[in-house]
């Protein structure tokens, strides 16, 4: 099967919230046993990439972070706060909240 999460993004109902996308992945990592690895990969894929709309999606997620190392996590982060200021809020909530958790 083609990669589920690529599936749903190019069938996606063309007016469907980033947000919507986003709950469904969650979902989707904790229901699935093999296709989760494959949605997390897919998913830092897209935030190493250039495409704005996934990158959206991606950072919308939160039931789990993306990267398994929080320093490579923040640096992507930071990189694409940089490239995309409107995404720069998302990216900044995601690292606190990752660094708050960690504190704990």
């Amino acid at each position: 099967m083609k990669n589920l999460a690529e599936y749903l993004y190019e069938h996606r109902a063309k007016n469907l919230p980033a947000i919507a996308l986003a709950e469904i992945f969650d979902r989707l990592i904790w229901i699935l046993d093999e296709n989760d690895r494959q949605i997390m990969e897919t998913i830092e894929a897209w935030l190493l990439g250039n495409d704005s709309e996934k990158i959206e999606i991606a950072l919308l997620m939160n039931e789990i972070f993306p990267f398994e190392d929080q320093l490579q996590m923040e640096n992507v982060l930071n990189r694409i706060a940089n490239d995309f200021p409107k995404l720069s809020h998302h990216c900044s909530k995601l690292i606190d909240t990752r660094r708050k958790q960690h504190s704990t």
